[in-house]
């Protein structure tokens, strides 16, 4: 019917699909083999249709009827929706090139409302079915809803239900994963995104899901005491997942008394924003890099906006410490460890830097990416192998960058670069030590990408600096890599870059 490429033909196939669609829906089936054919059978019936209303109403009519025998209706619909929207990028991309189209679908929130609705179905039951686990389990990760999956990890690591040891748990999500829990496929992304941009959160969901990675956003609370809140087990009614993540980033558009009333908000009134970030800055701190930078020592304010932008970098990065210090097991109770895989990106394994480091464990790391970010094709499995070759001490890894003409980047590896200075930043890797040492460094001085540049730049304010020649012209000639032990000197702010970028900026916005 398809070939014929007729009306009729057409019209067919969708009553076909609807027909198909209202048996399976209304199957109640014993077996699982059985259930799978119901399953297969929605989700052709809903990707055939195309039409996310039918499958939004299917979605809510398999929750507010839950029982194990429909959650395969559940899944099914998940799975169509993010069929959908890889077929969207696919036809974008044929008729555009590589810029990713804005889902302008408010399906996807709506499926996240019912994801929420079956959380609390969990809670209120008190006891966890493997069932009702797994179908969230395997629902959040076709939806890439990292921040819900989260939450029903952080409750089963605080319901202690007897009856589930860490071994059953551990099987139900690897089985919904399809992949055992310590070698998880499904990475985490943080986005860093304004709450009026939520056309930019859509398009990248739509890259996430087809890509296959978990997504929260990035902007942890401010206004807390970072020693109070590592104190705070995970597993107490005092704890937020607003110190880790979830919040949107702060905005610097609109009067002056307006953003000033909102960062006052954010920060509390016990804390300066010249502490965090500095009201003015220095142009001709960049004039080596930036021809069109001013010729003078005269300081200039901070906009309103860079300022807002650096904050929201500065909260992610301390919703990376509280991470990596408050989400690990426990050896009281173990399950306590079960949110871990869900707020790393992965692990650093290449051999550390330096020398009293050679017997670290591989480091867990957090990815942030700017909500404007166009993913590489394949960026899980690129991202695995930069990691394979990342050094286990390393502190920063930009993964979506610009490069000055005359800021060289020295090859480390065969994924691997040392900059010695970077423009935006579009995507980077994290560790807790990087975490640490870009808070502990605060405050931030000017635009923080320029921040950032400048931090790598003074790795090479030396010998090996002169000689790549940076700030003062582009290196023809390929510089050699210095020793380990010289590295281990000359690298105060361990900082790396992606030779081959994993993401890149979209320009038109």
């Amino acid at each position: 019917l398809v070939n014929q490429k007729e009306t009729n033909g057409i019209s067919s196939i969708c009553n076909e699909a609807r027909t198909l669609l209202s048996k399976a829906l209304n199957d109640k089936r014993d077996t699982s083999t059985e259930r799978v054919d119901v399953s297969i059978a929605t989700q052709i019936s809903l990707i055939t249709l195309g039409d996310l209303d039918t499958l939004t109403e299917t979605f809510e009519q398999a929750v507010n009827s839950y029982s194990p025998e429909n959650s395969w209706i559940l899944i099914a619909c998940c799975s169509a929706f993010r069929q959908l929207q890889i077929r969207q990028i696919d036809s974008f991309r044929a008729k555009q090139g590589s810029l990713v189209v804005a889902s302008s679908s408010v399906a996807l929130p709506v499926l996240g409302q019912q994801i929420s609705r079956l959380l609390e179905t969990l809670r209120e039951n008190r006891v966890p079915s493997s069932d009702l686990v797994y179908t969230v389990i395997k629902c959040c990760k076709l939806l890439s809803a990292g921040e819900q999956i989260l939450q029903l990890m952080l409750w089963l690591a605080a319901s202690k239900v007897p009856q589930f040891d860490r071994n059953q748990i551990t099987t139900i999500i690897s089985t919904s994963i399809g992949t055992p829990l310590v070698r998880m496929n499904a990475p985490l992304v943080r986005v860093i995104n304004l709450k009026r941009r939520a056309d930019r959160m859509k398009a990248f969901m739509t890259q996430a899901q087809s890509e296959g990675v978990l997504v929260a956003k990035a902007v942890a609370k401010l206004n807390v005491d970072d020693e109070r809140c590592a104190l705070i087990p995970f597993t107490s009614e005092e704890f937020d997942t607003d110190y880790i993540w979830g919040m949107h980033a702060f905005d610097g558009q609109g009067t002056m008394v307006e953003v000033t009333s909102r960062l006052s908000d954010v920060l509390g009134t016990s804390r300066d924003l010249n502490t965090l970030v500095e009201s003015q800055w220095r142009p001709n701190d960049l004039k080596a890099f930036d021809k069109d930078a001013r010729n003078d020592e005269k300081l200039v304010d901070l906009s309103l906006s860079e300022c807002a932008c650096a904050l929201s970098h500065i909260a992610s990065w301390k919703g990376v410490y509280r991470s990596l210090t408050t989400c690990g097991p426990s050896q009281d109770y173990p399950l306590e460890g079960l949110p871990f895989p869900f707020v790393i990106s992965g692990y650093a394994r290449g051999r550390p830097l330096l020398y009293s480091n050679e017997s670290m464990p591989p480091t867990p790391v957090c990815v942030i990416l700017e909500d404007d970010a166009i993913l590489v094709d394949r960026f899980v499995d690129r991202l695995s192998a930069l990691l394979d070759e990342l050094p286990r001490d390393f502190h920063f890894c930009s993964i979506g960058y610009s490069r000055p003409k005359t800021a060289p980047i020295v090859k480390y590896s065969t994924h691997l670069g040392i900059p010695s200075c970077i423009w935006y930043l579009t995507g980077y890797i994290l560790s807790l030590d990087g975490a640490k040492h870009l808070v502990d460094s605060l405050p931030v001085r000017g635009p923080v990408d320029s921040w950032i540049g400048l931090k790598m730049c003074s790795n090479w304010d030396n010998v090996f600096g002169q000689a790549m020649g940076v700030g003062a012209r582009a290196s023809s000639v390929s510089v050699e890599l210095p020793s380990r032990k010289e590295l281990a000197s000359i690298l105060k702010f361990r900082a790396f870059a992606a030779l081959v970028p994993l993401c890149s900026q979209k320009v038109d916005n």
